[in-house]
């Protein structure tokens, strides 16, 4: 594996369509009526934003009904609905946003941005293939075009292709050094091991987004779950969740951040409230995991197990709307051990379509859960061998090795997971600590 590439300096799949359609939104905005008054004259509120994603959407469709073969207009209302699909959760919107972009390339076949934004939903919705090759087309009419590296290289990394990824994001940073291209060096570097200089591109990205907006609280939450994970350092965490909860109110991301730090001190009430307003701002699979592993560690099992009954509906209107989430689910089920045999071939099915280094780990965990363990190794040695370090990773490692017999590479991958963070997951920090103290007795087989 090559490592020299990014010498400047996650997945940062999910905040790439604000940036990547930006030019194009600009240019029909500065072209439509003056927006008015300073829209920073309130204080700004969570519903101050959405009130002005309607107003773009609402100022864009009236252009595109007035100037039907604008193909920039379509492209910017594709951009703006994928925005605020992200903004809000709401999957119902890919629809909208891929009719936008498709409208686009009808009036103008060599429209490159709607090509990347048709490259960014398929990201959104999981679909990695697809993402690369609208990618791969754009690039053919526009190579120098970054928002088209940036598609190529989400979806490179979550196909297995590493060196291709990398290189795309160096291309990237090299052609416009921004949030968006920062954020992706962060996590190249996030997955070859190098937390340091994760943190530092990170960091940049952070404050390459301004002060408000979405986008500028995304980079802060990812820095703080940078600083969590890794560094276990729980004030420049939070520092950050909060700065994500100034730049956008009542951003449930950043909300779900200060929940894990609570509960990494020992404060359950504190998480509960924190990964309640996680739910309640964008009850999303993994904001409603989150709340029923505090409740599960809270002591009420019966409202953990409620709450992951939601997991299943949430997760159906996502699967109605296009998106791909067999592999979070089959995390979810391997997690909870449920149906093992049947959630080892669900992770199987979803590593052959998407071979990146979190579906080789889920699919190792879920190996585990099976009783498969020689496929277990063989999976979990992908993303060992290409750097990755995350505690939950090492942990996941070390009771797959523990379960082959190899007591001291489980004990090495243990203790390096609890050093990083001993407090690194709600649901299984404690387990790593009792398989360590077995491992050191000599009690793990």
């Amino acid at each position: 594996m090559k490592q020299h590439w990014l010498p400047l300096l996650t997945i940062a799949i999910v905040v790439a369509s604000t940036f990547m359609v930006g030019s194009t939104l600009g240019a029909v905005l500065q072209s439509s009526a003056s927006a008015g008054p300073s829209e920073f004259a309130a204080p700004l509120t969570h519903q101050s934003f959405a009130d002005r994603a309607d107003a773009v959407i609402d100022r864009l469709q009236r252009r595109v009904s007035s100037l039907p073969d604008d193909a920039g207009a379509w492209t910017a209302l594709g951009g703006a609905y994928l925005g605020k699909a992200r903004e809000a959760a709401d999957a119902r919107l890919y629809g909208k946003a891929e009719e936008a972009f498709t409208t686009a390339l009808q009036q103008d076949s060599s429209a490159v941005e709607a090509m990347a934004g048709l490259g960014q939903l398929a990201l959104a919705r999981h679909q990695f293939a697809e993402a690369l090759e609208w990618g791969e087309r754009a690039r053919t009419i526009t190579p120098a075009a970054p928002a088209v590296h940036g598609v190529l290289g989400d979806a490179y990394v979550e196909l297995g292709r590493f060196d291709e990824a990398f290189t795309a994001f160096q291309t990237m940073v090299d052609l416009r050094p921004d949030l968006s291209s920062y954020a992706r060096a962060s996590y190249a570097r996030e997955l070859l091991g190098n937390i340091d200089g994760a943190i530092e591109a990170m960091a940049l990205a952070a404050r390459a987004g301004g002060i408000v907006g979405e986008p500028a609280a995304w980079a802060c939450v990812q820095l703080g779950n940078l600083l969590w994970d890794y560094r276990a350092d729980a004030a420049a965490a939070q520092s950050e969740y909060e700065r994500a909860l100034f730049a956008y109110p009542d951003y449930a991301a950043a909300h779900a951040g200060l929940a894990r730090v609570a509960a990494g001190q020992g404060d359950l009430p504190g998480a509960l409230l924190r990964a309640t307003n996680a739910v309640t701002y964008q009850p999303t699979t993994e904001h409603l995991i989150l709340r029923a592993d505090v409740l599960q560690a809270a002591g009420r099992p019966a409202e953990a197990a409620r709450q992951r009954a939601l997991v299943r509906s949430v997760d159906a209107l996502s699967t109605a709307s296009g998106a791909d989430s067999d592999l979070e689910m089959a995390e979810f089920d391997a997690d909870l051990a449920f149906e093992p045999d049947a959630t080892f071939a669900a992770a199987k099915a979803a590593h052959a379509r998407r071979p990146g280094a979190k579906a080789a780990e889920v699919l190792a965990w879920a190996a585990f859960r099976a009783g498969a363990i020689p496929e277990a190794q063989a999976a979990i040695a992908a993303p060992l061998a290409l750097g990755v370090s995350h505690p939950l990773t090492l942990y996941r490692a070390a009771a797959i090795a523990a379960a082959a017999g190899q007591r001291d590479e489980a004990l090495a991958l243990v203790d390096r997971a609890l050093a990083a963070n001993p407090t690194f997951s709600i649901r299984y920090a404690e387990e790593a600590a009792r398989l360590r103290d077995a491992l050191q007795t000599g009690v793990a087989q």
